[in-house]
This record gives structure tokens, sequence and C-alpha cells, in this order.
């Protein structure tokens, strides 16, 4: 990419007077204030630090490290084919991380290594990589004013009451980093905006829709699908049933989402009961209770503890998987979409 002073002495070679000169570098000043995400790419994998090995399942958890040094396989035709860019550092990145290395005659120990980041980075920075390229690999974010101080968000009345009440209940837990706070706020406002509520029907949900969200479902015809999902007791117990511990034909419509987070199937209802105290077995309405479901919503996002986390979209990346499960590219583009109302000011400050 040309430098600033580069593009100007381009123009005004081109155009060969000092008012067009004068017009246009204006422009052109404004549009090199953005930096090109192939440029963020570059400095993420140059400033790496120490050796990155894989990661035993029990332990995985994104890692912004391993996400971009997946994107820049993937940008050099090292595919992930079957889990992608998921900032998950498994078997199939160590193979392909593998054949990276045994193309550039590096050795072959699955580890990123320094050797391995001065060659990758090397490759990309020759590699003319635009902004197209990076979209398919990235999340549209936003830049915070600060990683420490007090969040402030764009939600009102008793979503706002609810904000606090999560905050607080952090707080009360331990966990006082805003960077992980407005993570898990991110990810509690794309499944329930705030409000404590049992899971809705499907009813007049498109077929399409429900197919991608309920894999059962994909091998119903639109007409036995339409049939199903008129029926709210019926639906969820054919897309809930025989999982997450829903074990008799009634269970899975007993058990469906409720709380801020959503908390469902009967293995969570029992686990997360004993943890905060109550029987939501056998009453399950009991999630639906803010204090209840704010301590049950912390409680399950931080079960498999908190990481140190380098900025706000890596943390809501992180408990987007906790809460989905899974990596799931759907349940993480969701929560950074939430995470556009959230910013982190110093005291003083409101939200822009």
């Amino acid at each position: 990419m040309k430098t600033l002073n580069e593009e100007i002495s381009r123009i005004k070679s081109l155009f060969g007077n000092d008012r067009l000169y004068g017009n246009l570098c204006e422009e052109v000043e404004k549009a090199d204030l953005v930096e090109p995400k192939s440029n963020v790419l570059l400095d993420n994998i140059k400033n790496i630090i120490g050796d990155i090995k894989r990661t035993d399942r029990k332990d995985m958890s994104f890692k912004k490290d391993v996400e971009s040094f997946q994107i820049g396989l993937s940008l050099l035709g090292y595919s992930l084919p079957k889990y992608g860019v998921d900032g998950l550092f498994g078997p199939e990145t160590e193979g392909v991380l593998n054949n990276f290395k045994k193309d550039n005659g590096l050795e072959e120990n699955g580890i990123f290594d320094s050797e391995t980041k001065d060659v990758m980075y090397e490759k990309l920075k020759s590699a003319n990589i635009s902004d197209e390229d990076m979209k398919k690999y990235t999340y549209e974010s936003k830049e915070f004013s600060s990683l420490d101080g007090t969040i402030k968000h764009t939600y009102s009345g008793q979503a706002a009451r609810s904000i606090q009440r999560l905050i607080d209940n952090m707080i009360e837990l331990g966990v006082t980093n805003p960077v992980a706070q407005v993570g898990m706020l991110a990810v509690i406002g794309k499944e329930t905006h705030f409000i404590n509520k049992k899971e809705k029907g499907y009813g007049n949900t498109p077929n399409s829709r429900i197919r991608e969200i309920f894999s059962r479902t994909r091998n119903l015809s639109d007409s036995e699908l339409d049939v199903l999902k008129s029926d709210y007791n019926n639906f969820f117990n054919y897309v809930y049933n025989g999982r997450i511990g829903n074990d008799d034909g009634t269970d899975g419509s007993r058990y469906v989402g409720r709380g801020y987070n959503q908390l469902t199937g009967k293995a969570n209802y029992e686990k997360y009961g004993n943890i905060v105290g109550k029987n939501l077995v056998s009453n399950p309405d009991v999630m639906l209770n803010d204090d209840v479901a704010a301590e049950v919503a912390i409680k399950f996002l931080t079960s498999k503890g908190i990481p140190t986390f380098k900025d706000p979209t890596e943390s809501t990346i992180y408990f987007a998987d906790v809460n989905s499960g899974s990596p799931k590219r759907m349940a993480r583009e969701k929560a950074i979409e939430e995470l556009q109302k959230f910013d982190i000011v110093q005291d003083g400050s409101t939200l822009a």
C-alpha cells in the first residue's frame, strides 16, 4: 500500500496544478485515516509473542492470536475446510499449519513459532491482500473509547435496569474487568435484549429460518414443519428431546429457554439450580425471577473461567461460544452486532 506522501505526489504529478491538488489532498488524507484490515492483520501476526501449540479439547477457547494466524493460512491458500477460522487451535488447524510449514521448509512440529511467524508475515506482506479478501474471515466491530472505565449503552427502561442488575451480579461474583463484562452483556443482549422471558414459539417463523436454527427439522417437508410449528409443546419436544438432559417425551417443552441467556435443557436446569440453590427442575419458571436469572446467566457464562482479553470483540466471541456450546459464526456475529450498542468510557464521559 502507498504511503500518504506517495499518494499525494502521485496525484500532484497526474494533475499538475496546486489548486486541484489542494482539493484532492483533503480527500486523500481522510481516506488514509482508515487503517486497512490487511495492515491490522499484519500487525496482529507481527505482535504474536511466544510459541502457540494445539490445545486439548477440554481447555480449548477462542484466542485472538490463533484467529490471526488462521486468517493468514486461509489467505495464503491453506484452507480450514471443516471448522474454518474460529480462533481454536485443534487438530485441523495443526494439520493445515504443518502443511504450510512443510511447503516453506520449516519443521513440521505443529507449533506456530517465531520462525513460522516471520515466514507468514513476509508472504502476507507481499500478497496484496484487499479488504474484500479480509471480510471473509473477520467480524465487524468498533473502537471502544477505553478498556477501563464505566460501561455505557443505548438501552433504557426495564432493559437498562436489567443491565445494571447483571453488572452488579458480575461484580459480586468477582468479575470486575469491564472488557469481560461488556462481552457477557453483548451475548445476553443478543439472546433476550435484557428482558427476562420464556422461549417463544416458532409458529410465525419462516421454515427456512427454523431449519437454520434447528438441524432436526431439516428432513421435514414444508407441510410437516407447518404442522409441527403450529403446536408449541410438540415443536419443542421434537427439537429438544433426547439432548441436554431431556430424557422423556415432555422435557423438551418443559425446559425451554428461560432467563436472560435462555437457559435450556433439563441438565442445565438441574446443574444451575444446584449452583444457585433453587429447584429449577421441579419449577423451571423460577428462572423468570430476575435475580435468579441474573445469577444463573453470569455463572453460566463464567463456567469455563475468564481469560485475559485484549479487546471487547475477543471477549464477546469467547462468551458467545460458551453460551452456544461451540463456535457458531451466526451466534458470534449476532453478539458482535449487539456489542455496537455498548462502550466503555472514563468516568464523566457519555456514550457517543
